[in-house]
């Protein structure tokens, strides 16, 4: 039994020769290139490796060894939504990478796209033409665009190889959002060569913070793609790759909530009674912010946060009483603010601060705020001192008037010209509090005429006259409700039509 797989091995060798001398085996495809190594599997160039056991690792012991090695590093990591690159979509016989770095940037950093090309053929290959394209883009810092060149016209930087390149004139298509630039070899790229170049990009700032990372929307990622083209043909892609980052940022989340009155209804006061409202500031703590329960890959701790708020209504409107934790306090320019360490991923702080409603007429039908604000050291600078921040929603609560024109009611309410009529007028005070020279105003109607009044107004027209009729009224705390009745008779004025 020995001779025979011995020569068998021999006959089938000779049939693999004969038939690749006449052209029927293909030629072997080009090794793909290995995937890079795990940190774990890593060597450093140049140290040697201390052998500390007692006996040499087998394969089946290494691989268990870096299989509970693993699964220590994912138990003590946080759990974090992984950052998974685009793959590659087309490899042909001159192959095209596209790599981008780094592979988490803050907003409006500089970043980099690297696009590598290697000629695996035997032969040199010319009219080599790489198609770079970034989606959510323009050549320009362009509104609502989410990258853009970092250097005008996106030239070519870091070239390798020792190669040139004709840059094409930047092509922007305005429906896929989008645009793209052709980069021309000027030389043939030999057998076996490679070369590459950099293109440099950057995220655009705006107000209202839409590349950024931000509470209960995706992640931002700029993602940009290269096609090859050879021989000048724009009509044959090649090779084909795509590569994309993550802007990476703390997801500060900011509200407030009406807490606390002193009032005895329900989000409502009166001028002179106070207010609670509870801040609530947030690190990714909002309801999209950890689906299935995995904290979002974008997010990360915020450090040197500045919590800032105004006083609720126009300035004099309201008045601070106290705040928990206590705030640095501007009773000038009627501000105040907070300090925050550090805020981690996940992690929620309440603010608390109260304000008296003042008796003025500012204010006076909402005790309003609409301007507070969060920031911290990891968001970046809007001018050279101030830095983008998360601005809170609208919140207040209604200023009840303590008096009210209950009802006006006149007898007879239909009357001929020229004859009387008595109007009773009732003042309502809400408020909890005695009423003390308050003012009850009536303007007469310029077709009728005074005659009386009780009780006696501290203002009124001369008899037949008619304008201002003014009561003092001192009332008592309310109840439910406490009521002043003011009478006046009135002649209606008779009209004598015109000839």
């Amino acid at each position: 039994m020995g001779p025979k797989p011995r020569l068998y091995r021999r006959l089938m060798l000779l049939i693999v020769v004969l038939m690749a001398m006449s052209g029927l085996v293909p030629a072997r495809a080009a090794d793909p290139l290995p995937p890079p190594l795990t940190p774990l599997e890593e060597i450093s160039s140049g140290e040697a490796t201390p052998f500390t056991g007692t006996g040499f690792v087998g394969a089946d012991e290494r691989a268990e060894e870096l299989r509970l090695a693993r699964a220590a590093e994912t138990t003590a990591a946080p759990t974090v939504e992984p950052f998974v690159a685009e793959p590659q979509q087309i490899q042909g016989d001159v192959r095209l990478d596209v790599s981008i770095g780094p592979a988490r940037i803050r907003g409006g950093d500089e970043f980099f796209y690297t696009f590598t090309f290697t000629n695996t053929n035997a032969a040199p290959v010319s009219g080599v033409v790489i198609r770079a394209i970034w989606n959510n883009a323009n050549p320009i810092n362009a509104s609502n665009f989410m990258q853009y060149c970092s250097v005008g016209g996106c030239p070519p930087q870091g070239i390798s190889g020792g190669v040139s390149f004709a840059t094409g004139t930047p092509q922007v298509n305005r429906t896929s959002r989008s645009f793209s630039v052709d980069y021309t070899l000027n030389e043939a790229l030999g057998p076996g060569a490679a070369a590459s170049f950099q293109i440099a990009m950057r995220t655009r700032l705006q107000d209202d913070l839409r590349f950024l990372p931000r509470s209960n929307v995706e992640p931002v990622r700029p993602a940009g793609s290269g096609e090859l083209y050879k021989d000048s043909n724009l009509n044959n892609k090649i090779s084909e790759d795509t590569a994309s980052n993550l802007v990476e940022g703390p997801v500060l989340v900011l509200s407030k909530a009406v807490t606390a009155t002193n009032s005895g209804y329900n989000n409502q006061i009166f001028p002179t009674q106070e207010v609670e409202y509870t801040i609530t500031v947030g690190n990714a703590t909002g309801a999209q912010d950890r689906p299935n329960g995995v904290v979002r890959s974008d997010a990360i701790d915020a450090t040197n946060l500045l919590l800032t708020d105004i006083f609720p209504a126009a300035i004099g409107g309201s008045e601070y009483i106290s705040s928990d934790p206590p705030a640095t306090v501007d009773l000038e320019n009627e501000k105040m603010s907070w300090t925050i360490d550090r805020l981690r991923v996940g992690e929620q702080r309440e603010f608390k601060v109260r304000f008296r409603k003042t008796d003025i007429s500012k204010g006076c039908k909402r005790l309003e705020n609409a301007f507070y604000t969060i920031t911290s050291d990891e968001m970046p600078l809007r001018t050279g001192i101030e830095r983008y921040n998360v601005k809170g929603a609208k919140v207040g609560i209604t200023v009840l008037p303590p008096l009210r024109i209950k009802s006006i009611s006149a007898e007879p309410d239909n009357l001929p010209y020229g004859s009387f009529t008595t109007l009773t007028i009732v003042a309502q005070n809400l408020f909890p509090k005695a009423i003390v020279d308050g003012r009850l105003n009536y303007f007469m109607q310029d077709n009728a005429f005074f005659q009386s009044a009780a009780p006696q107004p501290l203002v009124n027209p001369e008899i037949d006259g008619n304008g201002l009729l003014s009561w003092r009224l001192d009332m008592q705390p309310a109840r439910r409700q406490h009521r002043a009745r003011r009478r006046s008779p009135f002649r209606s004025k008779a009209l004598t039509p015109k000839s």
